[in-house]
């Protein structure tokens, strides 16, 4: 958990939420192994000297869950965007914040209807 920490401002809510999630597993005795991020957009929205907010689109690819009876490969990940805010502390660059967008296909599905006349 310690390596996770170190990605996030502290007290970061975002930071706090992948921990519980992350410590979910490890109480169960499980791990996730080759899990990689694969980013299909990303789009800077602001730039500042020690702070940059951006847009990005990925999914994670690959992973593996190890440590019960079997290994299970996670579920096919679907694109997400998110806007995470990033903040320099000591020259190193670190997650403040992270929201969610909703997709444009999520977006679709809640405000198309069809109805015949």
């Amino acid at each position: 958990m310690a390596a996770l920490r170190d990605l996030y401002v502290a007290g970061s809510s975002t930071g706090r939420a992948d921990a519980r999630m992350l410590s979910a597993y490890v109480e169960r005795g499980l791990r996730v192994e080759g899990l990689a991020t694969q980013v299909l957009a990303l789009e800077v929205i602001v730039e500042g000297a020690d702070a940059l907010t951006v847009r990005v689109t990925d999914r994670f690819v690959g992973g593996v869950v190890v440590g019960g009876p079997d290994s299970k490969p996670l579920p096919r990940d679907r694109p997400t965007t998110r806007t995470p805010v990033l903040q320099r502390v000591d020259g190193v660059w670190l997650v403040e914040t992270a929201s969610d967008q909703a997709s444009a296909a999520d977006n679709t599905s809640r405000t198309s209807t069809s109805s015949k006349s």
